[in-house]
């Protein structure tokens, strides 16, 4: 009787991870479209766009709307990508929104 109430459990924690590992993907699909969709209700834009332009660009784009630029970085941050690009972008965005805060 403990025996098979412990391969059970070991064929349901197989189970379990098997199913968190090929639906792993599809959560990330999902946070993508949820930060996506966000991103255009707020600065109409999708992260597309922030992901892809420059740092030149975003500014050109919101000049010194630090409100925008502040949803910006935290939609960034949401991404939870750690490229080079995305975090040399973000220490850009982060200072250029502090220096033009204080003005």
């Amino acid at each position: 009787m403990i025996e098979k109430d412990y391969l059970k459990k070991q064929i349901d924690l197989f189970f379990q991870e098997l199913v968190a590992v090929l639906t792993k993907k599809t959560v990330k699909e999902t946070r993508f479209k949820e930060i996506s969709n966000l991103s255009e209700k707020y600065t109409q834009h999708g992260i597309d766009f922030f992901i892809t332009s420059s740092f030149e660009e975003i500014t050109a784009s919101y000049g010194k709307d630090i409100e925008t630029l502040d949803i910006i970085i935290e939609l960034l941050f949401q991404m939870k990508d750690e490229s080079i690009e995305i975090v040399d972008k973000l220490e850009k965005i982060i200072n250029y929104t502090n220096q033009n805060s204080l003005n």
